[in-house]
């Protein structure tokens, strides 16, 4: 708290705000209090600034509150923010606490510190500045920004089109960007828009039975995964599949742990965000098979006249003939392998239940779907979701020492041996070459291999490599919509001239 009392400080100064001006403006219970005792030298890591506690330094948690809503009000900063933030790793604001100075809080600086850096590169400033202006949403399964919404038309009178009705489209957009992404959630084919590199991912289940293939493949083999997630999107639906038959098939169901950068408590505060997604892999034909859509077992479970019917075959899986639609899921038979974790639930009448095989209410509605473990993060949105969470949605969370602390859990176990059914996500180091020793490590196991892609700049790279595809996709959506609103204006113009022209030709008549 100290430590960000000393930013604000230092952030006021650079505004020429003078500490007597600051002083003015303080409550009656801080009158005449020497204000360099709530205050700590921001500029130094969590542990070394501990050892520079002075004294005096004050003890009560009501003056630092004051300050730093007095600070809020002379800076012009929301004054929930500034608590939040000068709070945020603090036993106040995540279940259990983790004190400073703690591995895991040092960690958390120290990607906060690497991301934040990245968060203010001309690259990622542009990127959020263009995103901020997007209505629409991202679409992972084909890389492109996307209108929200699937259009719905209202039909205008002849009277006003002229020569016939003309659909206008009335769908309304959300904004592509949240305004905050700290324990927010999307579901899945809402994809997230934000940079962000893979961290690792864990198995939460693993079914086998038989999935129900189109006979008709929509396209080739060769054809590209984008492509074809376009041709089957739920944005062209709905579909229906017909003529379908059986193929043995195994689905596992991984949880997948992501790096982010966005906006944490608000669109100016950049920074670091876990990122928790599903990650779908389906093996049939003795081979994994690559999914259109890869995101959540919804569209493989949809069932025509339900809630999810407009999932109905939105999802193609290539087989050695070609992408083919398919489904399945929902038709129950589908048995949990025994090797599987049990890690994944249905509800069932208010009752969380392991079931040897997944019911049909998975694919009737999301209510009915599977829930995991969580791997990061409390849920204070939904608080059950703290104990269980709908794969079908993406999940962010806050960079702390809690959430740190959550992510080395599940990459190591105490005595250094290897986690079952997790696996990390990187296996090269990045380009940036530092001396590395055994006592550079804070954490054992697989979580040494994160402080290493750390080290070695290979999150920073993957971040910025992700970041620059978002803006060539974004860019061509802008492009998109900007051409067209010039088709539009050039439309306008054409029928002003044949207006001019019919009137013309009306004058001309009428002189003879």
């Amino acid at each position: 708290m100290a430590q960000y009392v000393d930013k604000l400080f230092r952030e006021a100064k650079r505004r020429n705000f003078t500490r007597k001006a600051i002083a003015a403006r303080v409550p009656a219970n801080l009158d005449g209090y020497k204000l360099d005792r709530l205050t700590l030298d921001s500029r130094l890591e969590r542990a070394a600034a501990r050892k520079k506690i002075k004294p005096d330094q004050c003890s009560y948690l009501q003056h630092y509150v004051e300050i730093v809503k007095t600070l809020a009000s002379v800076l012009d900063i929301a004054e929930h923010e500034a608590l939040y933030e000068a709070f945020r790793d603090t036993s106040l604001m995540h279940v259990g606490g983790v004190p400073a100075g703690n591995e895991n809080v040092e960690f958390s600086d120290l990607l906060h510190e690497v991301t934040e850096r990245l968060a203010r590169s001309s690259l990622c400033n542009r990127f959020f500045q263009e995103l901020g202006k997007l209505s629409g949403c991202y679409d992972a399964t084909t890389r492109r920004f996307v209108p929200a919404f699937k259009p719905t038309f209202m039909a205008l009178s002849t009277t006003v089109a002229g020569t016939k009705p003309s659909d206008i489209p009335l769908a309304e957009e959300f904004e592509a960007m949240h305004a905050s992404y700290e324990d927010e959630f999307a579901t899945w084919e809402f994809s997230s828009p934000l940079p962000s590199t893979p961290i690792f991912e864990v198995l939460s289940g693993e079914w086998s039975g038989q999935l129900m293939i189109e006979r008709k493949p929509v396209a080739d083999e060769g054809a590209s995964k984008e492509a074809v997630a376009e041709i089957v999107s739920w944005r062209h639906g709905p579909h229906e599949i017909d003529d379908t038959f059986p193929i043995k098939a195994k689905i596992a169901l991984w949880t997948q742990v992501r790096l982010a950068i966005g906006p944490m408590s608000s669109r100016d505060d950049r920074g670091p965000i876990w990122e928790v997604c599903s990650r779908v892999h389906v093996f049939a034909e003795e081979a994994e098979r690559v999914l259109t859509c890869d995101r959540s077992l919804t569209p493989l479970a949809a069932v025509p006249g339900y809630d999810l019917d407009e999932f109905v075959g939105t999802c193609a899986l290539r087989l050695s003939g070609g992408w083919h639609r398919v489904t399945g899921l929902a038709l129950g038979h589908w048995q949990v392998s025994e090797t599987a974790p049990q890690d994944a639930r249905q509800q069932s009448d208010e009752q969380w239940s392991r079931s040897e095989t997944l019911t049909p209410g998975i694919g009737l509605c999301y209510d009915d779907g599977v829930f995991v473990r969580p791997v990061v993060g409390a849920s204070s949105v939904f608080p059950s979701w703290s104990s269980w969470r709908p794969e079908f949605c993406t999940h962010w969370h806050r960079v702390n020492g809690f959430t740190v602390e959550q992510v080395v859990s599940a990459l190591s176990r105490p005595d250094g041996s290897k986690v079952e059914n997790v696996r990390f996500c990187r296996d090269k180091p990045g380009s940036r070459k530092i001396a590395l020793t055994n006592d550079s490590f804070r954490f054992r196991g697989d979580a040494r291999k994160l402080e290493l892609a750390l080290a070695t700049g290979a999150i920073e790279e993957d971040i910025t490599s992700s970041c620059s595809r978002l803006l060539e996709a974004l860019q061509r959506r802008l492009d998109e919509k900007r051409s067209a609103v010039l088709d539009v204006d050039a439309a306008i113009r054409a029928a002003l001239l044949e207006v001019t022209l019919d009137d013309n030709n009306g004058a001309e008549n009428a002189l003879r």
